[in-house]
Formats: C-alpha cells, structure tokens, sequence
C-alpha cells in the first residue's frame, strides 16, 4: 500500500478514536471560571517558557501576564518574539486550538482582542466536557494534587492521581505543622509520620484516586536507596526536637527514601499504578541527573507487582526508558508532553518503542496542559505523529493497515485504559 494512501486512511480512523490522556494539570473549571481570560493565558506556562527561552526579559513577561495589563500593551510586548517560536511544538498545539476551537487563523493584534473575547465567552462551566467530546478525549488522567488537597472534579472527564511529595520530602517543623493541620492530628514521632502518610493515602482512596504521582525529580534524584529506620528516624529527630528546626535537602535523604519506600508499599497494597516524572522538567533550568529513569531500576525491582508509568520518556534521553519498558514487566513508556516538546522527536521515539517494547505498554498521549486548549492542540499532534509513523510502517510493509488501526487504538486507548480505567468501555 502506497505511503499516502495508508496515510490518508490512518489520519481518518485515528481521529476518529476516542482516546485516554494519561497526564493533566487542568485548573479545575470553577477556579478558571471565577478569573479574567484573556490571550495571554495560553502563555502561561509551555509557550511563556520559550518566550524566555527566546530572551524575553522576565519582567516584559510578568508585565505580559498581568490581567490589568491593557490589550495593546500586552501586544507590544508579546509581538516581536512570535516569529522565534511560531514553528515549536508548543505553539503549534496552540495554533491547532486557536483554529478548531476558536476560528482565529493568524495571530494579530486585533486577531488576538478578538481571542481574548471568545477566551472569556468560554469561560463558563462545561467548557472542559465540550473541548473534551471535540478532541475525542474518553478521560484524562488529573495531576492537580500539588496545588491543592480534595479530588472533586468531574469523574466523566477525569481520573485523578495524588502526589505525596509533601510527605515524602518534609524537612522541618513547619512542614509538619502543616500536615497535622491538614490532616487534624498530632505527630510527634516518626512512627506519627508514618501514621499521618497511610492516614492520608486511605482518605485518598476512599474518594477514587487512580494512582498515585512523583513528581520530586524536581527537587531531588529518582534514586531511592534502601535506609534503615533507624537512620530515618535519626533524620526526624534531628528536626523535631524543637520549633524551628530543619535539615538540608541531603541530610534529610535517608527519611526522604525511607517515606517513598513506604508510598510505593501503599500503592502495591491498594494495585494502584504510579506515575513518575522523568527527563525534562518544565520552566527554564534542567536537572538531568535527577529525574534519569534508570534511577528507578531498583525499586522496578523491588516492587514488581507496582505498575510504574514512566512519564515522558525521560525526555531527551528516551533510550534509558525504553530499555526499562523493555526489561521489566512493571514498566510502561509514556509519551506525555513529549508531541508537544517535539513533535519530529516523538515520531523517532515511537518507531523505536513499536519495535522495542510491547505495544501493550506504550501510552501514546498525555497532554500535561494546564490549558484546556493546550491539552485540546497537543491531542491532535499525538494523532498526526501515530499516523505517520504507522503509514510509514505500512508502505514499508512491516503492519498491513488492519495491523496498524489496531496498534493505533492499542497504544492511544486500550494500554493506558488497563492501567488507570479499566472500567471505562469504548463508545464508538
């Protein structure tokens, strides 16, 4: 079968798929709700970051970002650095929104007041459920748990996983403090701690959590050793004794993995997945030490009933992730953020993990928006990277194109479905 004709065929099946986004950050639809919308908030976080990336001046940009900042002013400053990023992945997700969701085909000043007026006309509840249904997303795992405590949201739309960070990396008297407000106990002790932790995570369950997310690559290396409880304790002590004291992020390592050992022991008893960031971290600095995959190659070990979904592919460095999915049968490769932070990059990884790790634990799309919109573009760059990596692999002859929409639903669908939402049935 000929390349584009396999192509034009795939492109039709696939965006017609309903498809489970495995990563999220949306603000929850009230709180967008209860604020002022306006063009800038589509750069707020990917395409605000290569804003700085290109030399924006960080204060031209909080300048930009400010709601009272007036239209015209928000246009000078913002103008003259389009061209350095039109052609990145991140804008090419906005663009893809801007077009399908809100007719605005260039990006002008006047264009752009018109944006704004339709951004704010959206700002209404059931905004979320209409872009969903028009990006035929089926559900979206929900990471918002770093920003605020309660899972309510809209089960039909979202799926939600708990950080426990907070927990985990506690390094003072204050931090306790607020975990025992938080959770309206007391904790004196490390075995209090401890208690505090299982404490929370069956609250967390009771209300539907899916899975559980790691998200401390941004403050710390994935390695997770194996200390004693009594060197975790003697981290505890250390900082407990009196009001105000605490421990540096490498002396308070030992509690740090003691608490992450006992999070992966929770999750393993619920048969919950767990989700950790690795590779590139979001803003304008990079830690590559501390969010490696092969980092986690000994808890994969130690918990081989614990599902690890390995978020981003360790982004740039896929190669480490791929040999994890490969070799350990807990270990899945998730492609989230990755279409949007290349989308030529995310057509090699994918040819590459069709052909080195099992097809039932590749997860093809994740978003990691705080946008409705960005989740909305991203998803089509996902469905146009999987059609051209499987046309390609018709017209080589490797999958007929029966092979391909199947492998095409498996990875966009059915692989993440087993993990999070088993229970969710495909609806043509």
């Amino acid at each position: 079968m000929k390349r584009q004709d396999a192509l034009t065929e795939l492109r039709e099946y696939i965006a017609g798929l309903w498809i489970l986004d495995t990563h999220e950050h949306l603000v929850p639809e009230t709180e967008r709700c209860a604020t002022q919308r306006d063009f800038s908030e589509l750069f707020r976080t990917y395409t605000g970051n290569m804003l700085i990336s290109a030399g924006m001046p960080q204060s031209d940009f909080n300048e930009f970002m400010r709601p009272a900042t007036p239209h015209g002013r928000k246009w000078a400053l913002v103008s003259s650095w389009l061209t350095a990023i039109k052609r990145l992945g991140y804008w090419q997700a906005i663009q893809i929104a801007l077009r399908d969701l809100f007719d605005i085909h260039e990006f002008t000043e006047a264009s752009m007041q018109t944006l704004s007026e339709r951004l704010q006309a959206t700002n209404i509840p059931g905004w979320y459920a209409e872009v969903f249904a028009k990006a035929r997303i089926a559900r979206c795992v929900w990471d918002r748990t770093w920003a605020r405590t309660g899972l309510e949201c809209d089960r039909k739309l979202f799926a939600p996983v708990v950080r426990y960070d907070r927990f985990v990396m506690v390094s003072s008297t204050g931090e306790v403090a607020r975990l025992e407000a938080e959770l309206d106990l007391s904790i004196h002790s490390f075995a209090d701690l401890e208690l505090a932790l299982e404490r929370r995570f069956e609250l967390d369950l009771a209300a539907g959590m899916v899975g559980v997310k790691c998200g401390l690559a941004y403050a710390r290396t994935l390695d997770f050793a194996k200390p004693t409880f009594q060197e975790a304790n003697r981290v505890f002590s250390r900082f407990s004794a009196q009001p105000g004291q605490s421990v540096s992020l490498a002396e308070g390592k030992p509690l740090q993995d003691w608490l992450m050992h006992r999070v992966l022991q929770l999750v393993e008893k619920a048969g919950l997945p767990i989700q950790f960031h690795t590779g590139l971290l979001s803003g304008n600095s990079y830690a590559p030490e501390n969010a490696r995959p092969t980092h986690l190659a000994n808890v994969l070990a130690e918990y081989p009933k614990v599902r690890f979904a390995l978020l981003h592919l360790g982004w740039p460095d896929g190669g480490e992730c791929i040999t994890l999915a490969k070799n350990f049968p807990n270990a899945h490769a998730d492609m989230a953020w990755v279409w949007a932070i290349s989308p030529p990059g995310g057509r090699a990884v994918l040819r590459e993990l069709l052909e080195t790790v099992p097809a039932n634990k590749i997860h093809a799309f994740g978003g990691d928006w705080h946008e409705v919109e960005g989740a909305y573009g991203h998803a089509q760059l996902a469905r146009e990277g999987v059609a051209q990596v499987l046309a390609d692999r018709v017209a080589e002859g490797t999958d007929s194109i029966q092979e391909a929409r199947r492998l095409a639903r498996m990875i966009l669908f059915e692989s993440p479905r087993a993990l999070y939402c088993p229970e969710l049935e495909y609806t043509e």
